[in-house]
């Protein structure tokens, strides 16, 4: 009995060591670091804390400057990005973007470009999103990337998203639809979250148009993607969608039905912004069916939650400006620096210059002078002899 209690300590033991240590269980069975990646991406819907927590052990173990470091760094900013948190998310996203010039990763430096047009496209700084997205298709191009389809699928869907905020749900879908086609040429559930990013705002575009059977379609696929990976978040945004189509159609009871799912799935995930609109959704569809109570109860953590997105965006795109304006306070303070350098040297080449006219000049006129001197006494030399 001795040896069997010793034996189960040992078992709970290793499995808490794991629990708490992800990236070294990983290690230890010899996992490939783009597998622990691929992995995360996978559970960041559904527990973004765990994601970070594997990014910080992955990072401490990674020699300084590496690739594996700033893989690390993209793990953590999207748990920040998870849990909404886009001052930090930025952050570490940024300081990716400064470790990656150290490597020679073209692939990881196309997924750091791809991530920065998706941070920029959710602060809503559309033109830095579109920018970048411009310069990762441009950077796929002329290099030999390995994960080029996921990334260009990804650049298509982040454009429609932009198109549908900005223009016209016509030209996002076409986008939504290459993305789309791109995702299916990879096999694998990698690939499973990111259509159902696609398939819900496609359903969004078709609700806007009043095309209430086809966005009901593309968000139950967008559920069955979410749902096969168990992306939490990403499923709880998808019941959320086909809430709203149920409670533009006037069948509110069905709507309440997927937005209280849709709340229990967004429990342990941190969203604030899905949180949000879920109370929202509730709010309104209590009010259409007659209950005050739970209207006020839903509507009251619908405006904290407001308060908490907006101050969160804030701090973000606060962050963002300062960066761009301390890059530019740099390059400022460089150009002054070139332009003084060059006004010295110029100043200092003119004074230079006239100095050595200045002396062969007086130089010149000394020896002619003297030459002129020793003339003259010739002349009066030759009259003398005369």
């Amino acid at each position: 009995m001795k040896v069997k209690a010793i034996l189960y300590n040992l078992v709970v033991l290793v499995a808490v060591f794991c629990c708490l240590s992800p990236a070294v269980c990983f290690a230890q069975n010899k996992v490939p670091l783009d597998t622990i990646v691929h992995r995360t991406k996978l559970i960041m819907y559904k527990d973004p804390e765990k994601v970070i927590r594997i990014a910080d052990s992955v990072y401490k173990s990674s020699a300084e400057d590496s690739p594996e470091r700033v893989k690390a760094l993209l793990m953590k900013a999207q748990g920040y990005t998870g849990k909404r948190d886009y001052e930090k998310s930025l952050d570490y996203l940024q300081k990716a973007e400064a470790m990656v010039q150290k490597t020679n990763d073209e692939s990881l430096q196309a997924t750091v470009i791809n991530r920065l047009a998706i941070m920029y496209q959710q602060l809503k700084i559309y033109d830095k999103a579109l920018e970048n997205i411009d310069r990762c298709n441009e950077y796929i191009k002329n290099h030999n990337i390995k994960d080029a389809t996921f990334i260009l699928g990804t650049n298509n869907i982040v454009k429609g998203i932009i198109y549908k905020e900005q223009l016209s749900c016509e030209l996002a879908l076409d986008y939504f639809d290459k993305g789309i086609a791109q995702f299916n040429k990879i096999i694998g559930p990698r690939v499973q979250p990111n259509l159902s990013i696609a398939e819900y705002n496609k359903g969004q575009c078709h609700t806007a148009m009043n095309n209430y059977t086809t966005a009901e379609a593309c968000y139950k696929k967008a559920v069955a993607y979410a749902s096969s990976v168990n992306a939490n978040s990403l499923e709880a945004f998808a019941l959320k969608g086909l809430a709203d189509v149920y409670a533009r159609q006037g069948k509110n009871n069905q709507a309440i039905e997927n937005f209280n799912k849709a709340l229990e799935l967004s429990k342990d995930v941190g969203d604030i912004v899905l949180e949000g609109t879920i109370y929202n959704g509730l709010a309104e569809n209590y009010l259409l069916t007659g209950d005050t109570i739970r209207f006020r109860k839903y509507r009251e953590l619908f405006l904290k939650s407001q308060s908490a997105v907006k101050e969160a965006e804030r701090k973000a795109i606060s962050d963002s400006v300062n960066e761009l304006t301390n890059t530019q306070k740099k390059n400022i303070l460089s150009l002054n620096r070139k332009f003084t350098i060059t006004t010295l040297i110029l100043v200092l080449s003119i004074f230079a210059a006239l100095f050595f006219t200045a002396r062969y000049y007086f130089r010149s006129r000394k020896t002619i002078n003297a030459q002129k001197k020793k003339l003259q006494q010739i002349l009066e030399s030759r009259k003398g002899s005369n």
